[in-house]
């Protein structure tokens, strides 16, 4: 008996593992294309469609400005760092939590690049996000970030 009961406890971690592990991996798949989107809609010169990957009530918190909030706010300001000349960005080493089932939220942090229109590296820096999911599809909740 006692040994079934062992065997069992030990299916029911391994259960868990795996299924954490799995929820893991989801949101990391999930972050890095909502990362691919923004760096393509940037690279269009989209402003409004970079800022619809951002809840309506986003709050980006950008170096040396005050920290801006909404989807217009967010359109300004990637549109002026876009006619500074900096043509694609990148993001490198993320890390990103599991999506907290409660509260629909998740955070990742990482390394950003920006390379600019001549091809020449740009703007290079470190980021923090707070995801939000919103009917099964991730925003941007806030977004801090800072250059290196």
């Amino acid at each position: 008996m006692y040994k079934a009961m062992k065997l069992a406890l030990i299916a029911v971690l391994v259960t868990t593992v795996v299924a954490d592990s799995d929820d893991s991996e989801d949101i990391t798949a999930r972050v890095k294309e909502q990362d691919e989107l923004f760096a393509q809609r940037w690279e269009a010169g989209d402003f409004d469609g970079v800022a619809e990957l951002f809840t309506e009530d986003c709050v980006m918190m950008p170096p040396g400005r005050e920290a801006t909030i909404g989807r217009a706010a967010v359109a300004d300001i990637i549109k002026f760092v876009y006619n500074l000349g900096v043509a694609k960005p990148s993001f490198s080493d993320v890390h990103v939590s599991p999506l907290d089932e409660e509260e629909e939220k998740a955070y990742s942090y990482g390394k950003f690049h920006r390379h600019m229109a001549d091809g020449s590296m740009g703007l290079n820096g470190k980021f923090v996000t707070i995801w939000e999911e919103i009917d099964g599809t991730l925003y941007r909740k806030v977004y801090i970030f800072n250059f290196n």
